[in-house]
This record gives C-alpha cells, structure tokens and sequence, in this order.
C-alpha cells in the first residue's frame, strides 16, 4: 500500500515522524541519519511492495551513482536499529537480485495501550524480584573460576582476534566436478572472513591442502600456536541442491558440527559463516561485511566456481567464470580484482593493467588496492614499463609500511625481480636483501617466501655472472620451499637449478634435471613451467645439433600453448622455432615467424632477440641489400649493442673487409667482457674473434682459450679450435679435434666438415 502524507507511521512497536523526521520505538527517540530516515520512509510507504534497487536510490540518493555495497550497508544500518523489535529480516525482507519488501502492517493511530490490572502489577513485582535474583546471581558467577574446556568462547573478553583456519576436505579438491565448490568455497569463506575484525583467517597453502586429508591438516594446523580453531567443511552437488556438513576443532577435540542445505552454493557459504560467527560468540558490533564481495547469488556462484578455476591453475577457464560473474553484477569488486589476476596469468596484460586502474579509481575497492597496485605493477613488468613497474612497486611498499602490512617483503622480492630484468643489479641486489632481511626477523620463519626471495637472489647472481652463487642460492630455496611443503615452487626453483647448469655448460645435468621435472609439472598440469622447461631442452638440443628432438619439444610447446594466452612464453617459443628452421635451412618458414615474433615485443631483450634473429636469416640468405634496411631498422638506442657490433663485424667479413670485422669484433668482445650476462652471446664472439684472428695464431689461440673457459657447445667451437690449431702446423690436434667434434656434432655435421676433417688428415699424411 501507499499511504498518504500523515505525520506519524506506526509499526509494530516503533513509529516514525514525518514532521520532525525522527524513528521511536515505544517513545523513545532512536539515533536515525537523514539517509537512513529516507530510505525507512520510503519502505514503510510502498509496505508490502517491491521496492527495487534503483528505485530507493533514485529516492533516497537523489540518483546519485551509487555501487550496491553502499545500498545494501544502509539497509544493514537500519536492519541493525530495529534489531529490538525482533527478527529484522521479518522487517526488511531481501529479495535477491531485485530488491526489498518492508514486511509488517503500517497504521496512523497508535496501538492501543491498555491499563495493567492488579494482576498485572503482581506479575510485574513477580518478574523485578526474579531480575533482581539473577542479577546477583551473575555477579556471584562471574566471580568463581571458568570452565576452560568450554568450546564457545566470548569475543568480549579477548584482547586479540581468535585466529581460524579454513580449509576443505582435501579428497574433493581433485574431483573434477566437486573440487571447485572446495577451493572456491574456501576462497569466498576467507574473503568474507578476512572482514571480521574479531577474527584473523589462515589458511594452508595449495601443497599442503594436496597432501593427506583435511581433518589432520586441521589438527596439525591447530597445533600452531597462532591457531585457535580450524573449519574444515565437505559439500557435494546433487540434484539441483548443494549439501555441507562443517566441523569446528582445535588441537584437542572436535567442538560443535553441522550440516548445511541449500539450491544456491553461496546460500550454503553464508549459513556456514554465520554459524561460525555464532559458535565464536563473536560479537557482531565489531566486524563489518565486505564491501568488495556481491550479495548477488549468480555473481557469488560463479567467484567461486573462478576461484576453483584459480586453484587448479587455469586461468583461462577462471577468466571466463569471473567475467560471468562481474556481468551479473558489476560491482563485485573482488571478482574483478581477481579477473586482473587471471589475465596476468594468462599473460593478456593490457586487459589486467585496465582494470587494475579502474580498482584503484574506486572508492568501495579500498581493501583491495595493495593486491592491486601489486597487480599493477607486474602488468607493467609483462608490458616492458619496468621503470613505471618499479615507481608502482615504491607506492606499494609505501602504503603497505603506512598500514603495518606484515607480508612487505613480498612486494621488496617482487622489486628485485623486475630490477634484475632491467639490468639494474644494485637496486636488485638491495632490494631482495630487505626482502631476507625482513623474512629473517619474522617470529616465524615464512619458508614459501624465504624460498622465492633466495630464488631471485640466484636469479640476480645469474646475471652478473657469479654461477656458482646462483647455484648456492637456488639449493637454499629449493630446500625452503620443500620445508613450506610447496611442491609447485619448489619445481620452479628446480628448473632455475637447470638454467644455472645450462649457464655452466653442464647440459647433461640440466637435461636429466628437466625430464624429472616435466614429469612432476605434467602431474600438477603446470602448463606455463612445462613449457619454460621444454623450452630448456631444445635449446639443448640445438646447441648439441640433435634437430628430431627439437621438433619433438617444439611440438610439445605448440600442444601447451593451445591452453595458454602467454605472449612472452610464445614469443621464446618463435624464438626457438626459427633457429630450428634456420639450422635445417629452411627459410621460406622465417619471415611469417619474424613478424609474428616482432608483434609481440615488448621490452629491450625482446627486441635485441628479434633484430639478432632478422640480421641472422638476412645474412645467411647472402641478401646484402636487406641486411642493411635491418640494420638500419634498429632503434638508435640499440645499435650500440654487443649483438649489433656482432652482425657488423659478420657482414663486414662477407665483404672481405678484414680491419672493419676485427674492429668491430672487438668492440663487441669488450662490451660482452663488461657484462658477462649472456655466456652464449660471449662464446659466439670470441669463436668468430679467433677465426679473425687466424692470421695471429698465438692471438687466435689466447682467445679460443677464453672461449673453452666457457664450457661452449662443441659446435662450432671444437672446428674453429681446430682452424687454430691448423693455423699453427698442429695438424694431429686439429684432426683429434675434428673427430671428436664427429661424434659429438650430431645434425651439425656438414659435408664440408668432412672435407675439413680430411685435409687435415691428408697434412697429417704428407707430413
């Protein structure tokens, strides 16, 4: 009904002025904003009715924008100032997805009072005698010691939060229909959690959720002594309807269980809540819900069927459920905040720096905008705008330092990885050692991040050439994550430990490492870590010549890439393919490759790789005339590069001029020698220094040497080494070289290396 303009509106044992804009219940005055006041007004004037969302805020808001979460705050204020006249969702009724129904009748008269006879004033003394005798009561109670084995325990009078951990049964988190309702679930419960002011969340990481069932993980996490009580819940899908059953312990016993019924999945997550809030006796005055979640039942299915997706490492398949879900409602901020995340992980960085921006433009997302100025910053790495990556990650550490943020170390390892990329190693090195340093000063040592921090540690001492550090410093994090219990990242500081080998030259080492470790990735259907380790093993196989084995591993890459959006993935692999191509002299297969490969530049080492792959096909093609528009295509900022000095001295070569090659030859080797990042690009240049040199064989031979200290591939080092040898009568060395180089070249053995190896022999003959 709509009711007409009267001063007073009453209901049950409340009443609201018009003339004086005031809410009592029975008489007395109740504290009401003039927000608040709009709103009521406008739902005790439509009683009965739907009043829709936009409607109120048209009302009540003057059609101002406004997100959900702000609606439906005010609507839990008021629910929160008629909680004395009894069930307020009896009051306020939600309608999911469309609105609300104020419920109880509206009159202009006030409810009749009637006199209390003399029976009355007897029950009246009757009940003030019975109030004064529990009172004193109480008091004598609350004077004798407490029951500590009591399972409920009174927020009132604990100083700090009750820490909770939350975990599934872990023998649904593999089911391929089931397991999404696990994480996912677990996912929403910690996010609605992680708002209570009355409790701190925990949770255990993905390995340790994997290993063993969910009650002893629960036991053995309560027995932390951080830990108070631990949720571990199991819900099942069947017929249309979601059924749950929970379990609340701590280390000794279980305390209280329940079961859980519903046909929606978030109804059956927000029961579970509550019922944890009420078995806490938490006290509801001193936490507040999240404003970043949806009170949307399709949005909310569909978080957690992306935070399922999330879990299981499929970023593409949680992009499609979190798009749903900020469709239904798009203002479900932690649902875009974690579409940012899976488009990251799918490497589309531009669409998750876009909402990224967006986040933090948004008022109602500030509990969300460290995550997401995080976020930000590694869009902006991915993108190549390391420098704006690094002033991102300083306001990052500048607001988590303003807030207490205790996990600040994460964002300082984070700094140190996009600084190694940008060549900057004192930034680096200064930032992961207030990384360790932090992590060192924890009460308890957090064994994951120590892990990654001692990753990029090996991974700044791979860069500037102290390999035997590295290799010191990727153990140390392989043995944190195995203490974490983190089987994922300690294959990833595995697969660093095969990079480092392959630095060393020791491919044999770094191959048997790698077949283990696609064995484990391929279990785990770590997609992006099987491809960056069978992206190792052919670059193995191309320096040692065994191309049926490239096309292998390049034909496992094209399978994985099929289940990934990763640019800078599929930019090595077209690195790769046209050095494939390159070597079995097919070059018809390059130039669509080449342009597919410069479409997806997008830092400084990306180009350089492009340019030395374009000069490499154009030279070898003999095409001098195209040779020079690639060059000349070089950004001026490039062309001081080893790499650029390479190709001139290569090209000049060509032309027969021998000064200009040495010349630039030269200069290449000296900027290689000042950085000794890439030991593959410095071993190319001093075995093409050494054949300039020939004609000084105590030179060429110095330089040769300098190569060998590298560990090079045998080809073509071992026939140029050869060449030198040759070139000072050592004719018996040469030819040694020359056969051992047979057995060890495999498809890099030509023809003329045949007739190399043979006119050595026939010097030998003649001699």
């Amino acid at each position: 009904m709509t009711t007409g303009k009267a001063e007073k509106l009453y209901f049950l044992n409340f009443h609201l002025d018009t003339s004086t804009r005031q809410l009592f219940h029975c008489d007395t005055p109740l504290a009401i904003t003039n927000l608040g006041f709009e709103v009521l007004l406008f739902l005790v004037q439509h009683q009965g009715q739907l009043v829709t969302r936009d409607q109120l805020a048209g009302h009540a808001w003057k059609n101002k924008v406004i997100t959900d979460a702000t609606l439906y705050k005010q609507i839990q204020r008021l629910r929160h100032l008629l909680s004395e006249g009894g069930d307020t969702e009896t009051m306020i009724q939600t309608v999911h997805g469309q609105g609300f129904i104020f419920l109880p009748s509206i009159s202009h008269e006030p409810p009749q009072q009637q006199t209390p006879g003399p029976l009355q004033n007897r029950w009246v003394s009757i009940t003030l005698l019975m109030l004064v005798f529990i009172t004193i009561s109480f008091v004598i109670w609350s004077m004798l010691p407490k029951n500590q084995e009591s399972p409920m325990l009174n927020m009132d009078v604990m100083a700090d939060p009750l820490v909770l951990s939350v975990l599934p049964n872990t023998e649904q988190l593999n089911h391929v229909d089931q397991g999404w309702m696990a994480s996912g679930g677990m996912s929403y419960l910690i996010e609605k959690f992680s708002h209570n002011q009355a409790i701190k969340v925990k949770h255990l990481s993905k390995t340790q959720l994997l290993k063993g069932d969910a009650e002893k993980n629960a036991i053995n996490l309560t027995h932390d002594s951080e830990i108070d009580m631990a949720l571990v819940f199991e819900i099942e899908e069947s017929n249309d309807q979601f059924t749950a059953h929970a379990i609340l312990r701590n280390s000794d016993r279980l305390l209280a269980e329940q079961r859980f019924q519903s046909i929606a999945v978030k109804e059956i997550f927000d029961q579970m809540y509550q019922w944890v809030n009420n078995q806490m006796e938490v006290d509801t005055d001193i936490w507040t819900n999240s404003n970043t979640l949806s009170d949307d039942r399709y949005a909310i299915e569909n978080y957690i069927r992306g935070m399922g997706a999330q879990f299981a490492g499929q970023a593409g398949q949680a992009i499609q459920y979190f798009e749903l879900a900020t469709n239904e409602d798009p203002k479900f901020w932690k649902a875009w905040y974690e579409l940012a995340i899976a488009y990251r992980k799918q490497g589309q960085n531009d669409q998750a720096l876009a909402i990224a921006e967006t986040l933090l433009q948004t008022v109602e997302a500030e509990s969300l905008h460290l995550g997401t100025m995080n976020a930000k910053a590694l869009a902006l790495w991915r993108l190549g705008k390391h420098q704006l990556a690094l002033q991102t990650l300083d306001e990052v550490i500048s607001l988590a330092e303003s807030k207490q943020y205790k996990k600040i170390h994460y964002f300082f390892t984070n700094k140190a990885i996009i600084a190694t990329e940008l060549g900057d190693l004192g930034l680096a090195e200064e930032a992961i050692s207030q990384s360790i340093s932090l992590l060192q000063s924890l009460d308890t040592i957090n064994h994951r991040s120590l892990g990654a921090a001692y990753n990029t540690l090996a991974g700044i001492n791979q860069d500037s050439g102290d390999l035997e550090q590295a290799k010191s410093h990727v153990l140390k994090a392989v043995v944190a994550f195995e203490q974490a219990g983190d089987l994922r990242y300690q294959l990833t500081a595995q697969s660093r430990l095969a990079a480092v080998y392959m630095e060393l030259g020791e491919f044999e080492l770094a191959e048997q490492l790698i077949s283990g470790l696609l064995i484990e990735q391929k279990h785990l259907e770590d997609v992006s870590g099987q491809i960056s380790n069978w992206l190792k093993i052919a670059n193995i196989k191309l320096s040692t010549g065994q191309f049926l084995e490239v096309k292998n591993a390049l034909n496992k890459m094209s399978n994985l890439l099929t289940e990934t959006s990763n640019e800078y993935l599929s930019s090595q692999y077209l690195a790769v393919k046209i050095k494939y191509h390159q070597y079995n002299k097919q070059w018809q297969q390059i130039p669509p490759l080449l342009d597919q490969l410069q479409h997806m530049i997008f830092n400084e080492v990306q180009q350089i790789t492009y340019h030395d792959l374009r000069l490499s096909y154009e030279y070898y093609q003999g095409d001098s005339q195209s040779f020079e528009q690639a060059m000349e295509a070089i950004q001026p900022s490039l062309k001081s590069h080893a790499v650029i000095d390479y190709w001139r001295a290569m090209n000049a070569m060509s032309k027969q001029q021998h000064a200009r090659a040495l010349s630039a030859m030269q200069n290449a080797r000296e900027k290689v020698s000042q950085s000794p990042k890439n030991r593959i690009l410095r071993i190319r240049i001093l075995n093409q220094l050494a054949l300039l040199l020939l004609d000084e064989p105590s030179e060429a031979a110095a330089v040769i040497e300098q190569s060998a200290a590298l560990n090079p591939p045998p080809y073509p080092f071992m026939k140029i080494k050869a060449q030198v040898e040759a070139a000072q009568s050592n004719y018996f060395a040469a030819a040694s070289l020359m056969q051992e180089l047979k057995l060890k070249a495999h498809d890099h053995w030509k023809p003329e290396d045949q007739l190399q190896l043979e006119s050595y022999q026939g010097e030998l003959n003649d001699n």
